[in-house]
């Protein structure tokens, strides 16, 4: 390339200067052949010559140069012009690629131009470019240290050499090289003539004269070449084999994952895939101990639904990869099921050294699967398979225990501190237990010995029941139908199951026996259940006699009862939270079972999202439950100066607010009522919504507001606007609404 490049760039000189030569040498002024106006026409040229032009004359048929200020130069001995002479040729060029100038008094390369007027010949035009224009051309083109290049004319003398010492000697090409073929060019010759030591060259053909470019290359740097392009190769080589092995491996992949042997989001093993191996495993290897895990992700529905599913499968599919390490690390396999459901098979030695491992290896998956703001963490049941015989382990299924591992991890659902759980003989009898009862109760509704309740359905109209095996009866119907065993009121009663509730009826059971008796009587193809939640157990078994056959007493959940449920359930499951919030007596109020789900499903929530301290305000912002009552009006219920006396401890308190009251009252009757704007400060819990209340409703009762029902509570959203210019309007509007009141 470099010997390529240097030809083109050396003939590309020559032909700019022969062009330049003659479009300068074909003016008109020249063509009058007057001695004056060739010489005037080449003094008006000097300025506008190219730079490289060392010369640029006119000699006439003699030799003389007549345009130089010395006319003394003759150049009648230059064999160039000495050819021009003999054989001159309009329009052609004779370049002289070794002649030493008399003018420069150095060698130089010598373009020599005939001038023509009509046929006759009347003189030539020279141009001298000095050799050193050659070697800067040259010596741009070297691109290291070990290049080296000469220029070789039509006679085989070098012209050029980066060693002066070879300058104009002959120029011996290779025993191998053809001067007339067109490839050798692109060929590599050895020399150890020519240049310095052993090396390779490269020879360029130029078409001007026969000229010739060579570009010399040491044998040490061909040599390292080969070795670079030798590493190059392997490298390259190399880096395909490792993309066609990566190739090879996805497309192994893919033809498991659609043959069914992978699942496609998570890239572990497919449930199918999993059950039949797993079976293989535990036939053909009977004598081993292996442990069957069933886990699944807690807390993958919150960010399902505050983050989007994309976000969910991710974390589903991080979860698949740690577990798959784990297990495999264990030297098992495991498989995902459905959801964020997974199953896995591991081969134990010891139960209680496999219990420690995995309980360890269980706690830094938790630790690992953490998303963002989310907590996730997973739940397990274990089942163990123990040796056996060869001819039971040929019965063995693994879908037998992957049952009994999740019915064990259904045993710690609820529990926020236990991670998995066990399949023991104790749960199996259970389960077996279970089973028996379902069995029999099965039995039994086939057989009719059941009744079968169903969601009650409610005519909107009328708010009754209708459509249903059993019938809430009113107190008139019980007036209306006792004392009779007529048969047209009997058919006026469909259902077989009767319900008598006091509280529906608006009246204790006691005022109705006797019509209930009769009524029973009425009816003895019916049942009766009689609920009296004001009753108790003697009394209502003496009014009511052998008309009753069984007497079930229910014992009443009382607030407290469930308030101390609450507080316990919330300390026990590590969340911090002040007892006077209003969320603990608002869910207080809600029946037993409603608030023992509640609370599992906010103590999960708070798990999920990390969050270890509740008030009513994160309830509300965090946790979607409005708990908090806003913007209600106060119940007066009685002296509320007595209330506020009447609350434990706060007695620093009370004896200000007293000071307060004592301090108005006398302004009052003076007429002169003083500022009331109070600052309850405090930390949280410490009772200050409440008092500030009992002062809302004291001012109430002595008359002071103007209009004593308004009792306005704000919280920091009703008062701050989300953006700038809306804080002013929402809180005029909060304080507008209090005017009068508090």
């Amino acid at each position: 390339n470099v010997s390529h490049a240097y030809a083109k760039l050396t003939y590309s000189l020559v032909g700019t200067t022969k062009a330049c030569i003659k479009i300068l040498a074909t003016d008109n002024q020249m063509n009058t052949g007057k001695t004056e106006d060739i010489v005037k026409y080449f003094d008006g040229l000097r300025i506008c010559i190219p730079k490289h032009f060392q010369t640029f004359e006119y000699a006439d048929l003699a030799g003389n140069l007549i345009t130089l200020k010395n006319n003394s130069v003759n150049i009648s001995e230059y064999s160039g012009f000495q050819k021009i002479l003999e054989n001159p040729v309009k329009d052609e060029f004779l370049i002289d690629s070794s002649a030493y100038s008399i003018i420069l008094n150095k060698n130089c390369i010598i373009f020599y131009y005939p001038h023509f007027i009509g046929d006759q010949l009347k003189g030539v035009v020279i141009t001298e470019i000095p050799i050193e224009l050659f070697q800067k051309v040259a010596e741009d083109m070297v691109v290291s240290d070990y290049n080296r290049i000469c220029l070789v004319n039509e006679k085989n003398v070098i012209i050029y050499h980066s060693n002066p010492k070879y300058m104009y000697r002959n120029f011996v090409y290779p025993e191998s090289y053809d001067e007339n073929s067109s490839e050798d060019r692109l060929k590599m010759f050895e020399d150890n003539i020519n240049f310095d030591g052993k090396n390779y060259i490269f020879i360029e053909k130029m078409p001007e004269k026969n000229w010739k470019t060579v570009v010399v290359l040491p044998n040490e740097t061909i040599n390292k070449t080969y070795i670079s392009i030798n590493k190059m190769r392997f490298i390259i080589i190399l880096i395909l084999c490792v993309v066609i092995l990566v190739i090879v491996i996805m497309l192994i992949s893919f033809f498991r994952i659609i043959n069914g042997k992978y699942d496609s989001s998570t890239c572990v093993y497919s449930q199918e895939y999993f059950e039949k191996r797993a079976n293989k495993i535990l036939r053909k290897n009977y004598s081993n101990r292996y442990i069957v895990i069933a886990g699944d992700i807690r807390g993958i529905k919150f960010i399902n639904q505050d983050k989007g599913f994309e976000i969910g499968n991710k974390v589903i599919a991080s979860f698949a990869q740690i577990f798959k390490t784990f297990i495999r690390k264990n030297k098992g396999i495991c498989a995902h099921s459905y959801a964020d459901h997974f199953y896995a098979l591991i081969k134990i030695d010891s139960i209680c050294e496999a219990i420690d491992s995995i309980s360890h290896e269980f706690r830094i998956i938790d630790r690992r699967i953490s998303f963002e703001n989310f907590h996730v963490y997973a739940k397990y049941g274990l089942t163990i398979v123990n040796p056996s015989s060869q001819y039971n382990a040929a019965k063995r299924n693994i879908k037998q225990f992957i049952g009994q591992a999740v019915f064990a991890k259904s045993l710690i659902k609820t529990n926020i501190n236990k991670s998995f759980e066990f399949y023991s003989s104790k749960i199996e009898e259970k389960v077996r237990h279970e089973q028996l009862i379902e069995q029999e109760i099965e039995k039994a509704v086939m057989n009719d010995e059941f009744y079968v309740v169903y969601q009650p359905k409610i005519n909107l109209k009328t708010e009754k029941i209708i459509n249903t095996p059993y019938r809430y009866l009113e107190r008139n119907e019980i007036r209306k139908n006792r004392g009779s065993n007529d048969s047209r009121k009997t058919e006026e009663i469909e259902e077989e199951l009767l319900i008598i509730d006091s509280q529906k009826i608006d009246s204790q059971v006691r005022f109705l026996t006797n019509d209930i008796k009769e009524m029973i009587q009425a009816y003895p193809n019916k049942i009766f259940f009689i609920i009296d939640k004001d009753e108790i157990q003697g009394l209502l078994n003496a009014n009511m006699g052998d008309a009753v056959t069984w007497t079930i007493e229910i014992e009443r959940i009382s607030k407290e009862i469930k308030i101390d449920y609450i507080n316990n359930f919330l300390t026990n499951n590590e969340i911090k939270y002040f007892k006077t919030e209003t969320f603990i007596d608002c869910l207080s109020e809600e029946p037993f079972w409603k608030v023992k789900n509640e609370l599992i499903n906010i103590v999960f929530e708070c798990k999920a999202k990390d969050i270890n301290f509740i008030d009513d305000i994160i309830m509300k912002e965090t946790l979607n439950r409005n708990y908090y009552k806003e913007n209600k009006k106060v119940v007066k219920t009685g002296n509320s100066l007595e209330k506020l006396n009447s609350m434990i401890g706060m007695e620093e308190v009370k004896k200000q607010i007293n000071q307060i009251i004592n301090y108005i009252k006398v302004n009052k009757k003076r007429g002169n009522m003083p500022s009331l704007h109070m600052c309850f400060l405090g930390n949280p819990g410490t009772g200050k919504t409440t008092v500030a209340r009992i002062v809302g409703e004291i001012f109430s009762e002595m008359n002071i507001l103007s209009d004593k029902d308004i009792f306005v509570e704000a919280q920091r959203n009703d008062l701050i606007g989300k953006y700038v210019g809306q804080t002013a309007p929402k809180t005029k509007e909060v304080i507008d609404r209090a005017n009068g009141g508090v």
